[in-house]
């Protein structure tokens, strides 16, 4: 009896921590995605596009606050399953955005809203 148990113990204890491992690499997709309103990262990038391009200026240099605050949140859940250069390439590409936005220079805001957009959807890749 005493055997199966230790036995058990051995095995199983190493396969658990293996397949917790192999599953919280494999989360970004999942964790990604918003959870509610304050993290809802494509939602206030499309919200930014929208208003970048109709030139409201204000609500723009809003929800890029709004959303620099959603992707710091989503970074704590995504860090320990996406590379860390990943994680800097966005965060940098805000850190453009909201100086492109107050500056008010359409080009440079919407051409960091690409590459953000194209860092987000290579995020679980």
């Amino acid at each position: 009896m005493k055997k199966a148990f230790y036995s058990i113990l051995y095995y199983g204890v190493p396969v658990v921590i293996l397949a917790v491992f192999v599953a919280a690499m494999n989360s970004a997709p999942y964790l990604k995605r918003s959870f509610g309103p304050h993290d809802d990262v494509p939602g206030l990038m499309a919200a930014v596009e929208a208003h970048v391009a109709a030139g409201r200026w204000d609500q723009a240099r809003t929800d890029v606050e709004r959303l620099i605050a959603a992707w710091e949140t989503v970074t704590e859940r995504i860090q320990f399953s996406v590379g860390r250069d990943k994680l800097t390439r966005i965060s940098a590409n805000l850190a453009r955005l909201r100086g492109a936005v107050m500056a008010e220079d359409r080009a440079g805001a919407l051409v960091e809203l690409g590459e953000a957009w194209e860092q987000w959807d290579s995020l679980e890749r």
